[in-house]
């Protein structure tokens, strides 16, 4: 006697059972390959930003202060050192802009200005802040400031406000990282700010 062609109803049960048992284990796998991605996005986006600080410090014979405070400038006291840093790179000024930042990661969240200081390219007049691939501002202090966190602690991150910032010391050696230019940091994968411990990414990490 023949067989009729096709699946039992215990086969196709099997050939599912399979497939699920196949996408659950595919699916820690992506969720690790995408975070690796944005670690390296991170990472990536942290040197090309320290390149181009390197250029405008030679050009300007400083980096950019954490605070636009410092030239003279009102502020809101919220992302003073990201603001600062975007307002800077993006000028027009001696060979500038420094920084191509992408539309992608250009935010204003806390809606307020900047004038137009240092010819920038952008004409908005919004004082920008540049997003980390986790949706949170990269942190930023000039080194004349680490002993006076207050200048530009206070960031608005994507879940919470108000997140609090200050520099970063290394372990061995006691002192400050970046003591004679700058920090800037990522908060990392998990979002909290560890003032560029634990998972955060900074830019003296030697990537």
């Amino acid at each position: 006697m023949r067989r009729d062609s096709g699946f039992t109803l215990i086969e196709l049960l099997v050939v599912m059972g399979i497939i699920v048992v196949l996408v659950g284990l595919m699916i820690p796998g992506i969720r690790i390959a995408r975070r690796s991605a944005k670690k390296t996005q991170a990472t990536s986006a942290i040197l090309s930003l320290a390149t181009a600080l390197s250029s405008y410090n030679s050009d300007f014979g400083d980096y950019p202060p954490s605070t636009l405070r410092d030239v003279d400038i009102t502020t809101n006291r919220v992302n003073d050192g990201n603001e600062s840093l975007v307002a800077c790179l993006s000028t027009g000024r001696m060979n500038g802009p420094y920084y191509e930042f992408e539309d992608e990661f250009l935010v204003n969240r806390d809606n307020d200005k900047v004038p137009n200081f240092n010819r920038s390219v952008f004409k908005t007049g919004k004082a920008f802040e540049y997003l980390d691939p986790w949706g949170n501002p990269y942190i930023y202090f000039h080194n004349r400031d680490y002993d006076r966190p207050d200048v530009a602690s206070r960031y608005w991150f994507a879940t919470k406000k108000n997140v609090r910032a200050k520099p970063s010391k290394s372990k061995k050696k006691g002192a400050y990282h970046g003591l004679t230019s700058y920090q800037l940091w990522s908060a990392g994968p998990d979002g909290e700010n560890d003032n560029g411990k634990d998972d955060d990414i900074g830019s003296w990490q030697g990537h």
